[in-house]
Order: C-alpha cells, then structure tokens, then sequence
C-alpha cells in the first residue's frame, strides 16, 4: 500500500490559548505536525508563542507574506527582524518564501528546525513560471513546497499530473482553489508527501474557521488515508459551494454507521466544467455527487440515465457514477414531497393551496411535488417569462401581484437569505395570514423571509429539515440503505443550535 501523506495541521487561531486547544484536537485526530501561522496571530499575542511548548506535535513556524497569501510583511528584511525575534530551538521546521528570504545557517545545526522553502504562485502564473520554480536549486535537507491555484478544468489536469511529477522528484506541489480538496483526496495515488489539513470540524459552521478554503479536515483525511483504498469519494458541486452542510452531515452519518469515505465540496466555474469533470471523478473513486445551484439542468443533461424523479422534475441535484453511466435522480422532490406530507399530517397546512417563489431547479421541485400531493399550486419569478414558461410546462398558475390571492404556505426557493436581502420577492403579498413559510435556504445571514413571516403572524421554518431529509435519501442510493435509525432525528437537533 502506498504511504499516506504526512498530515500538517494549519492552525486557524491567533492566539496563544486558541492554538494550544487546536494542537491538542489535531494530535487527538491524528496530524503529524501543525503550522503555526505567526503571520496571523494577534500582535499582542505573538511575544507568547514560545509559551506552545512543550507541543503535542512537532510545530512549523510559518510567516506567510501578503505576496503570497498571508498576512505577514513583504520586505525581506523586516520579515528577517521578525524571524530573528523567536528562538528556534524547539521547532521541528521553519518555512522560508524562496523569493523573498535569505536561508539561514540554522539549517546545518545539530537539533535546527528542518528548513522548507516555499512559494506561492499568484493565478496569473504561467506554465513556465511552474518550470522555474521546479528546477529552482534547492540545498540539501530543505523540503522544497510549490503551491499553484487550480481549476476544476484544465487547473485540474495540469496541477495533478505535475504534482505527480514533482512527488517523484522529491517536490510538494499543493493545489490550492477548486482543485485543491480534490488533490487532497487523491494525494495518496499521487504520491504526494505531504498534506495540509484544516483542524476538525465538530460543527458544521466550523468550516469557515479553516485558512484555506481546499483544506480538509485532519480527521477525515487521516481516517480515509487509513481506510481501504477502494474506499469512496462523494461530493457536493456548486457556485458557491463552500458554506454546504453536506460535507458535515454525511461524515457524521458515515462515521455513525462505520462507513469509509470521504466527502467533499467542488466548485466548477462554469457548467461545461461541471459536465467535463464528471468523467474524471467517476473514474477517480467517486461514487456520486451531490449538485446545487447553478448547475441542477446541466446535471440532468449529463446523466445518461435520469430517473423518475428527475424525469418529473425536470432537473437533478443527484448524480452516482455506475461504470460508464451516470444515474441521476432528484432528492430535492423526495423531500419536499416529504416535508409537504408531514406538515399536512400535521395541520399546518391544509395541502389546497401552495405558492411557489422561485423559477430554479428547487423551485421546479417544489411545484411538482405541491401538484402531485393535489394541490393547487401558483409559482412567482422575477423574471415573469421565465415564471410563465415554468407554469405552462408544469401546468400551474402564475402567481401576480395583486391578482392572485395569498396561499396558507409558500415555498422560498431562491438563493436569497443568504447572498442578500429579500427585497423585491412578494413573500409578505403571497403568505396568507397564519401561514406557514418554507424557506429552501437554511443558516440564512439575512432575516428579511422571517421578518416578512412574522409580519403576517405567519410561521416560519428554515430550509434544514429539507437538506436533511434530501441528505438522507442520497445517502439511501449511494449505500443502499437510509442513515441508522434515530439518526436523523438526533443529527436535526444537533445542527439547530449552528443556524443561530
């Protein structure tokens, strides 16, 4: 079996007590060294970072310049005064930017910290700057780290199979941007040496704490360079796609029933590279994928065999790669069919009439399942020929400002709430008074769907419950059997308190 890559935690606090509580989570976790990124901490904290020792881990110093991504100085010799002011004795190594830092004579030194010389290469790099800094000479005993911004698309063939190029000649190269979790997950085959990780995230909001957006939880990533090598991959795809619970939800389901995997967020920047990575990731270990916006139409088109759900809905946010086909189904209808069900069961909505605010892939879900559960449904876009094109295909009404009367629930299932506030939607206009608001968003940083809610004296629910319920029927396809019993319940109340 190939070596796992050496696990460096890159610690996100700045300060002292903060880094001492991560390195103990990171050794518990199973990291082989934590970078302290001095360039991030506090000044008023940075006097007391001797006080880390002794570590649970061997530490690397880091003072990562603005050129190249951090928060530390520039100058040459204003970064040398910085590093002369700690004492090296007791770090296992100190990273030096090659294009800015003078090697220190540390390196040949009895117990010296071993010496990394790093860069960062800026998105406008070119092939032939990758070339300079590849054949760049590099003293020996230094570990020499390249780090290059990659794409989903063409990033993503020419940084893995240099990285695979630079692993044999001793050489890190780290992807950064949308490649980077996928370079991370297969770091193994690539032979790459070393991975820097984010510290485990026991929350699912935890993931905004990381330095680096590609960065993966050392927890996850040990389990799974540790697990079978058929082990598989899964992801969630979408623009933006890095604030997603889904990476959370399915490792606290996985570690549950004692599933091996690992789940991660990609990013495609447009759809051809969406459908164009696709390939790549069925024949690189992934199962299945989970899509969200903008990309749910372009994953229908791609799936070679859409399912029922799919064929109802008219778009997908499904996808699990069987050899050379790719299966596609549509969770987001399975929930709220399930949704709708439970709050008519329960009294809260009456299952006449239901409005829709929205012309989206959720939007479309949340039409066909109203419709299917007998109600009358009316649908609202802000652009009226999409919102007409929509209802004729689906066969609902549009729903007009002042034309059309006010439902005893509606359906949110736009992006805003999250990227914005809600003005312009006819939200309060739609909700009957006493109504009940399903919002398609959860965790929302705008409070305007639930202020517009209470001033109908309506009620309001956040879109968690969907994404679990839509979580677990993926998860159902992908394992052949839903999360044990009693867990999504318990993993509900467990994420309720992270959307306040």
């Amino acid at each position: 079996m190939t070596p796992r890559p050496q696990l460096i935690v890159t610690l996100t606090s700045r300060s002292l007590d903060g880094a001492r509580a991560e390195l103990a989570e990171a050794a518990s976790a199973g990291a082989d060294l934590a970078e302290i990124r001095w360039d991030r901490w506090e000044p008023r904290e940075r006097p007391r970072v001797p006080e880390l020792f002794p570590a649970p881990l061997p530490l690397l110093l880091t003072i990562r310049s603005r050129a190249e991504g951090g928060e530390g100085p520039d100058d040459p010799a204003e970064r040398d005064r910085l590093r002369r002011s700690i004492a090296l004795s007791g770090w296992a190594a100190l990273d030096l930017e090659a294009g800015r830092d003078a090697l220190p004579s540390v390196g040949g030194t009895v117990g010296a910290p071993t010496l990394w010389l790093s860069t960062h290469l800026p998105p406008e790099a070119s092939e032939a700057d990758l070339d300079r800094e590849l054949q760049r000479p590099v003293p020996p005993g230094m570990v020499r780290k390249i780090v290059v911004p990659g794409s989903l698309g063409a990033g993503l063939e020419t940084g893995l199979s240099r990285a695979r190029q630079a692993a044999r000649a001793g050489v890190t190269l780290l992807t950064t941007g949308p490649a980077g979790p996928l370079e991370r997950a297969w770091a193994q085959r690539l032979g790459l040496p070393y991975v820097f990780a984010a510290p485990p995230e026991r929350r699912p909001t935890d993931a905004g704490r990381r330095v680096e957006a590609a960065q993966l939880p050392v927890d996850r990533l040990h389990r799974f360079y540790t697990q079978d090598p058929a082990a598989p991959l899964f992801a969630v795809m979408g623009r933006p796609v890095y604030h997603s619970w889904s990476p959370w939800i399915h490792h606290h389901w996985m570690d549950a029933d004692r599933r091996p995997g690992l789940y991660l967020a990609l990013e495609p920047g447009s759809a051809d590279e969406f459908v164009g990575v696709l390939p790549r990731l069925a024949g690189g270990g992934f199962r299945g994928v989970n899509v969200t916006a903008p990309f749910k139409g372009a994953a229908r088109e791609a799936a070679t065999q859409p399912g029922p759900t799919v064929e109802a809905a008219g778009c997908a946010n499904t996808l699990t790669f069987e050899g050379d086909r790719i299966r596609a189904d549509n969770t987001d209808l399975i929930a709220v069919r399930r949704r709708l069900g439970e709050l008519r069961d329960s009294s809260v909505w009456n299952g006449e009439r239901l409005g829709v605010v929205g012309t989206g892939g959720s939007a479309r879900s949340a039409v066909v399942a109203g419709r299917d559960l007998g109600a009358r449904v009316a649908v609202w876009g802000r652009r009226p020929e999409a919102a007409d094109r929509l209802a004729r295909e689906l066969g609902v009404e549009r729903w007009s400002p002042g034309r059309s009367s006010a439902h005893p629930l509606v359906i949110h299932a736009t992006p805003v709430g999250r990227g914005g506030p809600a003005g312009g939607l006819p939200v309060r206009e739609m909700l009957a008074p006493s109504g009940h608001l399903l919002d398609f968003v959860y965790a929302a940083t705008d409070r305007s769907l639930r202020d517009a809610a209470a001033a109908r004296e309506a009620t309001y629910e956040s879109g968690l419950r969907l994404l679990l319920y839509q979580a677990a029927a993926s998860y159902q396809i992908w394992w052949g059997a839903p999360p044990a019993p009693g867990l999504l319940s318990s993993t509900l109340r467990e994420v309720e308190p992270c959307e306040a």
